[in-house]
């Protein structure tokens, strides 16, 4: 059962948290998921890694935002999935941003999108910049980060590890409702936090 977004609660007052639009993934695949970051772990490469439960498709990033602009963001995001129309997506493969000897970014794949999943993520750039708040200006690629790169030491280990993994499929993902999330705030044990969900009513 979904939580109910007037249930969560915001951020405190003057807080500024780093804020996004994303999909969620099912328990399957966040397990499976989470299998292969394991997998990449015994690389001993070092690695900031996320935990089963933040793996997340982002949409869109919307950058600090405190408890007043808040109110902005989910209106945002209701309106955006309003118009959207559910879709169903596969997760497949490991990937890398940055250079093999240096990989910045591990991320899964997305070799496949459906043009449902470009056109949510256009809806929700486009709203954000009629609503005056800064996004990324380069082509949307989807993919969900497993962990970003802590140094250099060890970039071979970790290509070789992910390149082994790059065809391996990690299940499918029927997206029919948008969230709008954060970073948590301290002493959380998640590295983000669910603010809204917003069902996708596009037909």
């Amino acid at each position: 059962m979904s939580e109910d977004p007037s249930t969560v609660e915001p951020p405190a007052a003057g807080i500024a948290r780093r804020t996004f639009a994303a999909i969620s993934l099912p328990p399957a695949v966040r397990a499976a998921l989470a299998r292969a970051r394991d997998e990449l772990r015994r690389t001993g490469v070092r690695v900031r890694w996320l935990g089963e439960g933040d793996f997340h498709l982002t949409l869109c990033f919307f950058g600090d935002a405190d408890a007043a602009r808040l109110d902005v963001l989910r209106g945002l995001l209701e309106s955006a999935a309003a118009a959207s129309r559910a879709f169903r997506f596969d997760v497949v493969g490991i990937g890398f941003f940055g250079p093999p000897r240096a990989p910045r970014v591990v991320w899964a794949g997305v070799p496949d999108p459906p043009p449902e999943l470009a056109a949510l993520a256009d809806q929700l750039r486009a709203r954000a910049r009629a609503a005056g708040l800064p996004v990324e200006e380069r082509p949307y690629r989807p993919h969900i980060t497993l962990g970003r790169a802590r140094d250099r030491a060890g970039g071979l280990a970790l290509t070789s590890a992910v390149r082994s993994l790059i065809s391996t499929p990690f299940g499918n993902v029927i997206a029919d409702r948008a969230l709008l999330m954060s970073a948590a705030e301290p002493p959380a044990a998640a590295r983000y936090r669910k603010l809204r969900e917003a069902p996708l009513k596009g037909m």
